[in-house]
Order: C-alpha cells, then sequence, then structure tokens
C-alpha cells in the first residue's frame, strides 16, 4: 500500500501488516460500518471481509488517508475539488492537443519516481491554488 515504508507481504500475512501498523485508522473505519477488529475470524467478519473491506475503502476513509500521508486536515472535499480541477485542465487541454498538468495528491515523487514522502498542508495548498 501506498504509505508503507517496506515491502508488502500478500493474503493474511499482509493483513496482519496493515492491521498492525493502521490499527487505529482501520478500526475506526470499521467501527463507522458496525465492525470491530476484536471480531476478525469469527463467523460475522473474517479475514476475506477485512480484504474486502480493505481493498474497497473509500478516499476520505481515514485508512485511505493515513496510507497517502495525510493529517486529520485534509478533507474528502479537497479530493472533490482537486478532481474538479483535474477534469478543467482536461478539458482545456482537449482544445489545444497539449497533456493537461494533472494534480496528484496521492504521492509526492522525491527522486527519479520511485520514492514517496508524506506530503504536507502547506505544499497541498499550493498546489490547489490556495496559497
Amino acid at each position: 500500500m501506498a504509505g508503507c515504508e517496506h515491502r508488502q507481504r500478500g493474503g493474511i500475512a499482509g493483513l496482519g501488516q496493515l492491521v498492525r501498523e493502521h490499527r487505529g485508522a482501520l478500526s475506526r473505519d470499521l467501527i463507522e460500518h458496525g465492525l470491530r477488529l476484536r471480531d476478525l475470524g469469527g463467523e460475522r467478519f473474517d479475514w476475506s471481509d477485512l480484504r474486502d473491506f480493505v481493498a474497497y475503502t473509500p478516499l476520505d476513509s481515514a485508512l485511505s488517508a493515513e496510507l497517502a500521508g495525510w493529517t486529520r486536515g485534509v478533507r474528502y472535499q479537497n479530493l472533490v475539488e482537486t478532481a474538479t480541477v483535474n477534469q478543467l485542465r482536461a478539458f482545456q487541454a482537449s482544445f489545444t492537443g497539449t497533456k493537461p498538468s494533472i494534480i496528484d495528491l496521492l504521492r509526492t515523487a522525491t527522486d527519479s519516481g520511485r520514492r514517496y514522502r508524506k506530503l504536507p498542508i502547506s505544499e497541498l495548498n499550493k498546489r490547489i491554488g490556495w496559497q
């Protein structure tokens, strides 16, 4: 996943690693859906349920925000506004035949596009034109 510094494993081992590293955010999202981590492995909530929950977690979830390195101050509204700006840029570029400059809030390349760092809120505000 995007916010983890080391290599991710797959299967139950990978889910276990995700739970250990992002317990708070995952718990918050599960509670919002009437689930608890302590129920994991039971009849009501098994590992495949957790896999599906994580795979389809929405961008405005606590888990997605933590994996992307966002602080609690970054809201879903920023994603919507950024998506709108990106759509407008793409629309404008369609008339000129140029490649649009797309804002990517999820990752920031630091060297050769291979390593990523957390995006500070001040830099995010500059990217979306609020500063």
